[in-house]
């Protein structure tokens, strides 16, 4: 029964799921799905957990418009980015109907204006644009009204110059951003329409000199505001003005000079306030008095001094809820000021000018826990105001204590930090430390310590890290640290150690890092007692080390890393740090010492955890086949700075695990092939700094490479299938080297290829081609420095650099041009069109066979980027007010110009067409314009079109060449004789009758000499019927009887002769 009983609850809750499921269906919700890659080959899709995700890079708004189209569901995100330069208006067509974009991104664009219906398609789904490093001049609010659910608006990096009354009406906006426009002005009613959702604004890097605090009035929401980078002075104090829920307050790098005392009363809840790098030289006593909710306050890199103007007494008074105050660059000198009462955790005063600390100053603050005061003034006697019980962490780095007092740091039982850097103590009194049993850290360097006395650490029992470095220690303080058992980090290095017995480092059992670097150490003994079990990393570099004992640090099992480097060693020492000794290193640098050979004796113990090997700035100059066959788990290698001038066969075979090599700055001349084999995991390889002139291909073996640096070596040129077998390449750097051409298919293996560096060069041309190839692909390629010849011939690559900016920025923004002299030095990218090529694109114009009614005009033009075709357009000087013409292809160089008054003179021009760079002259008017109703009466023949839209351009300019012809008198009466009203009138019958009479005539001809022809040719035709005649008598001949060789008779007979045979025969009687 109960069984029974489910059965329908458990069927509605299936049916309950499934509906639920199943909803996006039941809507008509397509799935998110992107297109194919023979369907999308341009613009990359991507199918994250949170939707599609599509980019764009230099694509053409068809482009753009086709993909969409094929896209089914809604888009998460959609970013187009380096549009073409002539693209300069964002059209209603580009987003297809019923397309579903959630965010959109348009940036690096020469848009500057936005149709209305631009964005009609989106107004249903489009929550966020961005509209980033674009030519807006304006906030294009008409073309957003229609965005009702769009929260986010994006405008940063155009040249926008005004916010103007009711900018956003009908918008429900959370957060604008508007940074690095021009904007000086904004008006009251800018933000009408977003009191109750704007919470964000962003106005950074404008031109505003008067905090908008009117415009701001009504933001009800507003609780984050960034006014940085601006040229504001002053905030207006007069205004009955209120921002009751702004937290947060940027107003950094403006030209603040003070904070007077009503300014912040329009922000009584702020919590962050940031003014640093201003010029602020007074703070009025009551400017803070309004902030109660006050949490951080950063008032560093200005002109805070208190000889000239102070900070006063109750400034931070009611600060209440202030967590930090950063007071540090500044010139403040004394501390006199009241912060007792403030709950703030971290004080900053460093870089001041601070010599005097009052009584009261730095007393109580309980929640205060680091206290930063380097770079001052400061004595034993000022640190002794300093008495905070809770204080964690105290700076006092590069200050004068030269005598320190046992009271010194007494008032500080909670301290766990102390910094003492560079401030000249030549000695600590035994108990100075006696209160400060929490202390974790000491850091001592940079003083005149000789010793330590032995109770010096004697109440510090939890003392872990301590820093002795660049003091005069001539011995280890052995005494002193015996029984610091919890000590981990240990610094004694540039000291004046001359010899270390680590029997005496028996008390420090925890040890783990241990740095005696820089001292005159020759001598290492005592490793027979069981110290330093610990030990992690030692560093021994720059001493006088030659030998290592074999028993070098054997109780020492997990040691890891050791530091060689700057010793007396001339190879590895395999005997003290191999597997019997360190079964554990896995990094040791061996760099600058004397070694003349990798390994002396081949050890019979490997290293088989040794995964980084220095070797920098030593004598090598060979690697051998066997020279790392005891480093199998080798992954990074470092050979850079040696003298290695040759590679034997197999030297890198047995590095199967090898990340990393780096063999830059040596002499090689060549690498042979076999020479990189079986570096399989090789992702870096650094070779820059040899002597290589030639490459030879790369082998299969180095399929993981991503990076790799050839820079600075002499290679002239770069055979073809070079990088093959690079398939995962992604950073070239080939700077530095003598490489005057690349063909164009260099890198046509180089699928992920990414970066690319040219610079350095001999380059006089840069192929566009190859610039083409790598355009989708590369996000930066550099051509610095190299001896650029900029003429006519490099207009195409210099148009492309200006479309690819965001390529070409970082690397080649230094190119320069090295010919001709009169451009040597000037900036290849910040040349204009016309300065780089002043030679117009039409060079001759000439006018050939000159008839009646008819002319051939040719002309000469250079290589043009951008050149889309030719006008030639001309007008009779009667008549200039009618301009016709036609429109020819880019490779057309001749056309003849018919239907012309015979007699008249003419002007004619050939005008190029396209799109020549951003000078301005250099563009020509769209002539692909039918024919207006109103013209129609202006008799346009065959291919010709009405061009009186090109007067302004009828002239000799960069882009068209022009002439003048006059065509041949059919009356020998010239158009300037007092006849010459007769003779147009006559000349203008002919021009429309000729034609016609003239056809007519021919017809006529034609048909009569047809007729006559075919009558002719019937006559001929007939047959001719023959007259009857008498048959001859027949007499018997001897013909009739058979004679010899009559077969030979019969073929003597002329075939003229045969008769019908019909006829009787008649025999001869001959």
């Amino acid at each position: 029964m109960g069984i029974y009983t489910l059965s329908p609850i458990v069927k509605c809750g299936l049916y309950a799921f499934f509906t639920i499921i199943n909803i996006p269906i039941l809507q008509g919700e397509e799935q998110s799905q992107c297109p194919s890659l023979t369907e999308n080959p341009i613009c990359p899709c991507y199918n994250f957990k949170e939707g599609l995700f599509l980019e764009c890079p230099s694509a053409t708004p068809n482009v753009v418009k086709n993909v969409l189209a094929k896209i089914k569901g809604s888009i998460q995100s959609l970013s187009i980015y380096d549009l073409e330069s002539s693209i300069t208006e964002l059209k209603s067509d580009l987003f297809p109907p019923k397309v579903k974009i959630i965010n959109l991104q348009i940036s690096q664009s020469n848009i500057d204006t936005v149709n209305q219906n631009a964005f009609t398609s989106l107004r249903d789904s489009l929550a966020s644009l961005s509209i980033i490093s674009g030519k807006l001049k304006r906030i294009p609010q008409e073309s957003f009204s229609q965005l009702h659910n769009i929260e986010t608006l994006d405008l940063q990096l155009n040249e926008i110059n005004e916010i103007h009354a009711n900018t956003f009406q009908n918008l429900k906006l959370n957060k604008i951003n508007l940074k690095g426009n021009k904007i000086e002005n904004i008006s009251e009613n800018a933000f009408h329409y977003l009191e109750e959702t704007l919470t964000e604004l962003d106005i950074t890097e404008n031109f505003l000199y008067i905090f908008p605090l009117k415009p701001l009035e009504n933001l009800r929401k507003l609780s984050s505001l960034r006014l940085a980078w601006n040229k504001i002075e002053s905030i207006p104090n007069n205004l009955n003005v209120t921002i009751e829920r702004l937290y947060s307050l940027d107003l950094s790098s403006n030209v603040l000079t003070r904070i007077e005392k009503n300014w912040l009363n329009c922000v009584p809840n702020i919590k962050t306030l940031t003014v640093f790098s201003n010029q602020i030289k007074h703070i009025d006593d009551e400017a803070f008095y309004s902030l109660r909710n006050l949490e951080t306050i950063d008032l560093s890199r200005n002109k805070l001094n208190n000889r000239i103007n102070h900070i006063g007494k109750e400034t931070f008074d009611n600060l209440i809820k202030m967590k930090i105050l950063d007071l540090s660059y500044n010139e403040i000198i004394s501390l006199d000021f009241e912060m007792s009462s403030l709950p703030v955790k971290q004080i900053r005063l460093n870089h001041n000018s601070i010599t005097i600390i009052q009584s009261d100053s730095l007393k109580a603050l309980p929640n205060l826990s680091d206290l930063d005061m380097n770079s001052n003034f400061l004595t034993w006697e000022d640190v002794t105001q300093i008495q905070i019980p809770g204080l964690k962490s105290l700076v006092l780095s590069n200050n004068n204590f030269t005598l320190l007092e046992v009271t010194t740091f007494s008032h500080l039982p909670s301290l766990q930090s102390l910094s003492l850097e560079m401030s000249n103590i030549t000695y600590l009194p035994p108990p100075i430390f006696i209160k400060n049993q929490n202390l974790l850290r000491v850091n001592l360097a940079s003083n005149y310590l000789k010793d330590l006395h032995k109770d010096i650490f004697a109440y510090t029992t939890i003392l872990q890290e301590l820093n002795l470095k660049s003091n005069s220690f001539a011995d280890f303080p052995h005494v002193a640290l015996f029984n610091v058992t919890s000590l981990e980090h240990l610094n004694l290095c540039d000291n004046q150690l001359r010899s270390v017995d680590f029997f005496k480092f028996t008390g420090l059992q925890n040890l783990r890092t241990l740095h005696l670097c820089n001292n005159r150490i020759s001598i290492l003994n005592g490793f027979n007692s069981p110290s330093l079990k610990n030990l992690v990393t030692l560093n021994l570099n720059n001493n006088m080390l030659t030998v290592l004992p074999p028993n070098f640090f054997q109780h020492s099992l997990g040691l890891k890393e050791i530091d060689l480097s700057h010793n007396f060693f001339k190879h590895i020492p395999s005997n003290g740090l191999s597997e019997t000794v360190l079964p554990a290193l896995t990094t040791l640098n061996m760099s600058s010492n004397s070694l003349v050979q990798l390994l002396q004796t081949y050890p019979i113990k490997q290293f088989p955890m040794l995964e980084q090997l220095i070797i920098t700035n030593t004598n090598l100059t060979i690697i051998t086949s066997k020279d790392f066959e005891n480093f199998p788990s080798l992954k990074k290698l470092i050979l850079k700075t040696n003298c290695l001038v040759r590679l034997s066969p197999g030297a890198f075979s047995k590095l199967h695990n090898l990340a990393s090599l780096d063999m830059s700055e040596n002499k090689l001349e060549n690498i042979p092939r076999e020479r990189l084999q079986g570096l399989y995991s090789a992702t870096v390889l650094n070779i820059s700094q040899n002597t290589i002139r030639e490459l030879e291909e790369f082998t299969a073996d180095l399929q993981n490479l991503q990076r790799l640096d050839l820079s600075f070596n002499h290679i002239t040129r770069i055979n073809k299938g070079i990088f093959q077998n690079l398939h995962s390449l992604t950073e070239l750097n080939l700077s530095g080297n003598w490489l005057s051409f690349i063909a164009t298919d260099t890198f046509k293996a180089l699928n992920k290829i990414i970066h690319i560096d040219l610079s350095k060069n001999y380059f006089e041309v840069i192929q566009i081609k190859m610039l083409v190839s790598l355009e989708t692909q590369v996000k930066t390629i550099a051509y610095d420095e190299n001896p650029l010849t900029c003429n006519c011939e490099s207009q195409e690559t210099w148009k492309w650099m200006q479309n690819h900016y965001k390529i070409v920025l970082k690397g080649s923004s230094n190119l320069r041009c090295e010919h001709p002299e009169e451009l040597h030095g000037y900036s290849f990218l910040e040349l204009t069109s016309q300065k780089l090529c002043d030679v117009p694109v039409v060079i001759r114009i000439a006018i050939q066979d000159i008839q009646t009614y008819s002319v051939i005009v040719s002309w000469q033009s250079r290589n043009q980027s951008g050149l889309s075709g030719y006008q030639v357009a001309y007008y009779k000087e009667q008549m200039p007010a009618l301009i016709r013409g036609k429109i020819l292809n880019a490779t057309a160089r001749m056309t003849r110009l018919s239907h012309l008054t015979p007699g008249a003179k003419y002007k004619i021009c050939v005008i190029a067409m396209g799109n020549f760079g951003v000078s301005g002259g250099s563009s020509v008017p769209d002539a692909r314009i039918a024919p207006s109703s109103e013209n129609i009466s202006a008799q346009l023949y065959g291919d010709e079109l009405l061009f009186n839209h090109l007067r302004g351009y009828m002239n000799d300019s960069q882009t068209g060449k022009c002439t003048t012809v006059t065509t041949i008198e059919i009356f020998g009466t010239s158009l300037d004789s007092p006849f010459s009203n007769t003779y147009m009138g006559i000349a203008d019958i002919l021009t429309r009758r000729l034609s016609l009479v003239v056809g007519c005539c021919i017809g006529f001809i034609v048909f009569i000499v047809l007729v006559s022809a075919f009558g002719y040719v019937k006559t001929k035709k007939r047959p001719v019927i023959a007259k009857a005649e008498q048959p001859t008598p027949q007499y018997i001949s001897y013909d009739n009887f058979p004679v010899p060789n009559i077969e030979s008779q019969a073929m003597e007979i002329d075939i003229n002769t045969i008769t019908d045979s019909t006829k009787p025969q008649f025999k001869s009687c001959d």
